[in-house]
């Protein structure tokens, strides 16, 4: 993963959110799903090999609410934690990103049931991109 993913803890009375930074779209998405899974604190073991995922939304913000849904759902069903993810492609209203899962070597601390359209933000800045995310828990 590229040294321009930064992301943080945003700090909130009720829920949990994500601040999330990237050069590009597609560094800000692959930026984003491995803030969601460092919010829920596994650590990844071994990795199992790559799978391919594609996605189409609305808009930009969909995709993002999309995209991180689609990865939260993929580890809960597999049991498995994100250990990398390449971006592949991306519109404003579609990714293609090859992910790569492993068990994990401590399990996740925080349960995510989902990503919300809560105070959701997602734009282009000089410096880059920007993305706000909250979580239900």
């Amino acid at each position: 993963m590229s040294e321009t993913c930064r992301y943080e803890e945003l700090a909130h009375t009720a829920d949990v959110g994500m601040r999330v930074y990237g050069a590009t779209p597609e560094a800000l998405f692959a930026c984003a799903a491995l803030s969601l899974f460092a919010l829920m604190g596994g650590v990844p073991g071994e990795p199992t090999g790559w799978r391919r995922l594609e996605l189409v939304a609305d808009d930009t913000e969909s995709l993002l609410v999309a995209w991180l849904n689609e990865l939260l759902y993929l580890s809960e069903t597999s049991g498995q934690v994100l250990a990398d993810v390449r971006v592949v492609a991306w519109t404003p209203s579609s990714i293609v990103a090859d992910i790569m899962c492993a068990p994990p070597r401590t399990p996740p601390q925080t349960m995510i049931k989902a990503v919300t359209y809560h105070r959701l933000r997602l734009v282009e800045q000089p410096t880059g991109w920007l993305a706000d995310y909250y979580v239900d828990v």
